[in-house]
C-alpha cells in the first residue's frame, strides 16, 4: 500500500509541522505576551531554581564525599544518594506549581494554533500542487526544494493571525483538539444514511495533549528543570523544556539550536 501511495502521488513534499508553527505570527506574539503577562511567576521560577540548584549540589558534594571514602559505608552512601533524589523531586514538584499558570498559557496558545493547524498544511499543499506531504525524519535524502514548510507557516498566518494567551476556567491541555475531533467524528457519523444521534463527548481531565513543539505525549502542564536561564539561541526564552532539555519558547529551528 506505501509502494501505490508513492507511485500514485503526483507532488511529493516535506513540511516539520512544529518549526511552521513555531514560526508563526500567532506563537511569536503570544510567546512575548506570556513573558510580559507572567515575568513574575517567571522571574519567582528562576530565583527559586536557582536556590534550590544550589542547595541540591551541597548534596550531590556529599555524596561524591561519602563515594570517595575507603571502605565505602553502603548504608551511608545509599542515604547521600537518596537525599538527592528526594530533594530533586521536591524541587521539580515546587518549581512546576510555580510556573504551572505559565505552562497552562502555553498550553492554551498550542491547541488554538494545533486545531487549525491541518487548513494550513492543506492549503499549503493545494498551492504548491503536492498531494503527499512527509515528516523531513522520514525521508532519508531530499533537495531543499521540496521543502514546503514556510509555505505552512504563512498559510497558517493568514489562516490564523493571532491567538489568546487568557487561559478559560476549567481548560485542560488538548481540550480544543479533542473537541474539534468530536466535532469531526459527529459530523462524519452525521453523513452516514440512519446514522444515531451523537453521544455528547465527554471531557477527560487527563486527555493526551502530543505537542507539536516537542512530540510528546503529556497529560497536564510539565514543571521546568531546575536549571533555568536565557537561551543560548534566542536569548529571549529564560526556561526550560522538561523533557526534551531543549530551551521552552525557543524560536530558533530545532537542527540549529545549542543543547545547554
Amino acid at each position: 500500500m506505501r509502494r501505490r501511495a508513492f507511485a500514485q502521488a503526483k507532488g511529493v513534499a516535506v513540511a516539520d509541522v512544529r518549526v511552521a508553527a513555531a514560526r508563526s505570527t500567532a506563537f511569536t506574539t503570544a510567546t512575548q505576551q506570556i513573558e510580559t503577562t507572567y515575568k513574575a511567576q517567571i522571574d519567582q521560577q528562576n530565583t527559586r531554581g536557582q536556590t534550590l540548584q544550589a542547595e541540591i549540589n551541597v548534596l550531590i558534594a556529599k555524596y561524591n564525599e561519602e563515594s570517595k571514602k575507603t571502605p565505602q559505608n553502603q548504608t551511608a552512601l545509599q542515604a547521600a544518594a537518596k537525599a538527592v533524589q528526594d530533594k530533586r523531586q521536591a524541587a521539580q514538584t515546587e518549581l512546576a506549581q510555580i510556573g504551572a499558570p505559565v505552562d497552562l498559557a502555553i498550553a492554551y496558545v498550542e491547541d488554538q494554533i494545533s486545531v487549525r493547524m491541518n487548513e494550513a498544511i492543506k492549503a499549503a499543499m493545494t498551492a504548491r500542487k503536492v498531494d503527499l506531504l512527509l515528516n523531513p525524519d522520514a525521508v532519508l535524502a531530499r533537495e531543499n526544494n521540496v521543502d514546503i514548510t514556510d509555505a505552512v507557516v504563512a498559510e497558517l498566518n493568514k489562516i490564523l493571525p493571532a491567538v489568546s494567551i487568557a487561559v478559560p476556567a476549567d481548560y485542560q491541555p488538548g481540550q480544543l483538539v479533542q473537541q474539534r475531533n468530536q466535532q469531526l467524528m459527529d459530523a462524519a457519523r452525521a453523513a452516514q444514511p440512519g446514522a444515531a444521534a451523537p453521544a455528547p463527548a465527554k471531557q477527560r481531565a487527563d486527555h493526551p495533549l502530543r505537542s507539536w513543539r516537542t512530540g510528546k505525549i503529556r497529560t497536564a502542564p510539565r514543571g521546568p528543570r531546575i536549571s533555568a536561564g536565557s537561551c543560548r539561541c534566542c536569548r529571549i526564552v529564560i526556561r526550560c523544556c522538561s523533557s526534551t532539555g531543549w530551551f521552552r519558547w525557543c524560536r530558533t529551528p530545532r537542527s540549529t539550536r545549542s543543547r545547554r
